[in-house]
């Protein structure tokens, strides 16, 4: 009866190299292991890269008084085509002693609104009929379709651009020197994922915006002859948040 003999230490290494002749890397666990990373790592730059979508709300003083800032508010309207991508949505607000929600778009082509700066503004007819330019009656009723579309599940950032001319009183109107009131407007805005400026306040309501909203993030008060500074700020700040 042959007798098994016990293999050699030589034996048992060259066994042990035929099992695993492969490089370390090519294992399977390795390689799956690797192409996860690589589509995570591609997944997270990609979203890094692509500009988020947001909801832009639009606000014009057209307040008989703001007459001076037409030329300024088609400005507004045709700059901010300019940084609108497909999937953003639009949405117009103008005001005097009140304001209203005239129309809201989601793009799909910016150059579709770009025409409509063209045109002769349409007013409805609930605004202008009482005397008065309301900034903070157009500021409440921003927060309020914030807090609508929050409501509906929307998570995109806000951007908020305004042209103003003045703030002026009016009947069954909040006190347009209210400053802290609108300050709490605007920090309550700025907090819920949104950026709010404001282009064309001269000489005190200027002065008084500034100092009182001193220290709040995400807000800025132009000059009427910046409103492209004004925009262009607003936009690349509102889609990094």
């Amino acid at each position: 009866m042959s007798q098994l003999k016990p293999r050699s230490s030589t034996e048992k290494n060259s066994t042990f190299r035929g099992a695993s002749n492969k490089p370390v890397w090519q294992s399977p666990i390795v390689l799956v292991s690797s192409s996860v990373g690589l589509a995570i790592l591609s997944m997270t730059l990609a979203t890094s890269i692509t500009p988020r979508n947001i909801t832009h709300i639009r606000g014009d003083d057209v307040s008989t008084s703001a007459k001076v800032l037409s030329l300024q508010r088609k400005q507004h309207c045709q700059i901010s085509t300019q940084f609108y991508q497909s999937g953003d949505t639009a949405i117009a607000l103008p005001f005097a002693n009140q304001p209203e929600k005239t129309s809201e778009t989601t793009l799909s082509n910016s150059l579709s609104l770009l025409s409509q700066c063209q045109k002769d503004e349409i007013l409805p007819t609930s605004i202008g009929q009482e005397p008065g330019t309301s900034l903070i009656l157009a500021l409440a009723k921003i927060q309020t379709i914030i807090a609508n579309k929050r409501a509906l599940g929307s998570r995109q950032p806000f951007v908020v651009t305004i042209t103003l001319q003045a703030t002026e009183p009016g009947k069954h109107q909040p006190n347009p020197n209210d400053f802290q009131y609108i300050k709490s407007l605007v920090e309550s805005i700025t907090r819920d994922k949104s950026v709010i400026a404001i282009a064309g306040p001269m000489g005190q309501l200027q002065n008084n915006l500034e100092v009182v909203l001193k220290g709040l993030p995400n807000q800025r008060i132009c000059p009427a002859n910046s409103v492209m500074t004004c925009v262009e700020w607003a936009f690349e700040t509102g889609r990094k948040l």
